[in-house]
């Protein structure tokens, strides 16, 4: 699948499309809503939609790369938000199993962003992030160091591998990318809360299932 999923550029869709296709979905447990979620603005997670437009003529590597390139748009979308409070963002470091194994989420990720993107070298980079900080916590004086600078120095490497914006494909992700950001701000900041209805509706429909 993923090797007919290089087949389609953003040309073919690659709007915001996070839904399953084969499971049926599962209700979570009943839970109050948190206060604060992990968008960009602060507002309680929301589910994505899978857009419905020529569905009947998707198939699965289509939708398989819809869903990278959607999760590419939000990354961006987090990119900009940081450039906007005045923090550049010149290239992406990526960790842990999936920039090994998927090459094709790695260069549709260089392409939405537009930056290049490097591997890192140790396949366990969140164990080394804990090796750092403790060899940071010993210090120097016992043989580690004394600055989480000092360790990333000497302990975090790049493995040589490089993923570069493909210019072919810019404009047509420039494209989506614009109307990704129309409907996330439509849909994610007030404009029109028919996720978050949607996601209440969900939850009620939790708890009802909960108390049969």
């Amino acid at each position: 699948m993923r090797t007919l999923a290089r087949s389609w550029c953003g040309a073919r869709g690659g709007l915001p499309r996070i839904r399953t296709w084969r499971q049926p979905r599962v209700l979570p447990p009943p839970r109050r809503l948190p206060d604060r979620g992990r968008g960009v603005d602060g507002r309680p997670c929301l589910d994505g939609s899978l857009g419905l437009h020529a569905l009947g003529h998707l198939v699965r590597p289509e939708i398989y790369r819809a869903l990278i390139e959607a999760t590419a748009f939000g990354t961006r979308v987090i990119i900009d938000a940081f450039e906007k409070a005045g923090v550049p963002v010149d290239g992406i470091v990526a960790c842990g199993g999936l920039p090994e194994r998927n090459p094709l989420l790695m260069q549709i990720y260089a392409d939405v962003t537009g930056r290049e993107l490097a591997v890192a070298a140790s396949r366990q980079a969140p164990a080394l992030g804990s090796a750092m900080f403790g060899a940071v916590a010993a210090g120097a004086a016992a043989g580690g160091y004394d600055t989480i600078v000092d360790a990333s120095r000497e302990m975090a490497h790049l493995s040589g591998t490089t993923y570069k914006p493909n210019a072919a494909h810019r404009e047509t992700y420039e494209a989506l990318y614009r109307e990704y950001v129309r409907l996330h701000d439509l849909f994610g900041r007030g404009g029109d809360d028919v996720m978050r209805r949607l996601k209440r509706i969900q939850l009620d429909a939790a708890r009802a299932a909960a108390t049969r």
